[in-house]
């Protein structure tokens, strides 16, 4: 979320290029969608529940590599 102003850029704007946003309960993502749309994305969603909810499903997961902040 702290970072989404600098990368806006790299947000596909496009209506056939979905963006999924997830976060831990969805309230961060869920704003983050909200900001979004007001700014003109119209193909942008959040994982109802965040990764708390998917956990406690059992659905699967797979830990990310680990990855370098530009």
């Amino acid at each position: 979320m702290s970072q989404v102003a600098q990368r806006i850029s790299e947000i596909p704007k496009q209506a056939d290029q979905p963006v999924l946003l997830i976060c831990n309960t969805q309230n961060r993502s869920r704003a983050v969608t909200e900001a979004l749309q007001e700014q003109g994305f119209t193909n942008i969603r959040y994982v109802n529940g965040g990764m708390s909810e998917w956990a406690k499903r059992g659905w699967p997961m797979v830990k990310p590599p680990s990855q370098v902040t530009p």
